[in-house]
């Protein structure tokens, strides 16, 4: 049988993580092909100075807290 289709939610995370890095993003140097979703494979890490501030930090369980709260 076929997978269920996606929410609306996983829609919009889809969309969100394939967004690129560019002027819009305070922090981030643009680069070619970096997109939401692939930052963390880039090692980038706040307290060694890989971006510039101010820098806005989401914590992954407190957002999955959040998202299962709600």
């Amino acid at each position: 049988m076929g997978s269920a289709a996606p929410t609306i939610r996983e829609d919009a995370l889809s969309r969100l993580l394939e967004e690129p890095i560019d002027w819009r993003y305070k922090g981030f140097l643009p680069a070619d092909g970096v997109t939401i979703g692939t930052v963390a494979q880039g090692g980038w890490n706040l307290l060694h100075g890989d971006m510039s501030l101010p820098v806005l930090v989401l914590k992954e369980m407190a957002i999955a807290t959040k998202i299962a709260l709600s």
